[in-house]
């Protein structure tokens, strides 16, 4: 199937082909799916997830984390487990690290839950 790429990335067009090609570019794609909601990237000349959507899913990944983490400091505390509950706080810690991390979103080092 070919779509058709805006060459200043403002859009897709399946079909008909547009007027104006010369402001298009060709694109053979397998199916709508591959870049439906996706980004044409230029350089790699292939659709990509936008990274706006790629920091979005791995911000609610580490909220979720955050949620755990916070029930396991509650749980060290009703234990009365001082080691734990240190193992815990410095786990949600990290997660909340997560974002200045230097590869943020694209390459991520998730903390490791405490046991």
């Amino acid at each position: 199937m070919r779509v058709y790429v805006k060459k200043d990335g403002s859009g897709v067009q399946e079909f008909p082909v547009p007027t104006g090609k010369e402001d298009w570019i060709e694109v053979e794609v397998a199916s709508a799916e591959e870049y439906s909601g996706k980004e044409f990237d230029f350089k790699s000349n292939s659709f990509v997830v936008p990274a706006s959507v790629i920091e979005h899913q791995v911000r609610d990944k580490r909220n979720a984390l955050l949620t755990e983490a916070d029930i396991l400091v509650n749980k060290a505390l009703d234990l009365g487990d001082p080691i734990f509950e240190k193992e815990a706080r410095s786990y949600r810690q990290d997660l909340r690290d997560v974002p200045d991390q230097e590869g943020f979103p694209d390459n991520i080092d998730w903390p490791t839950k405490p046991a």
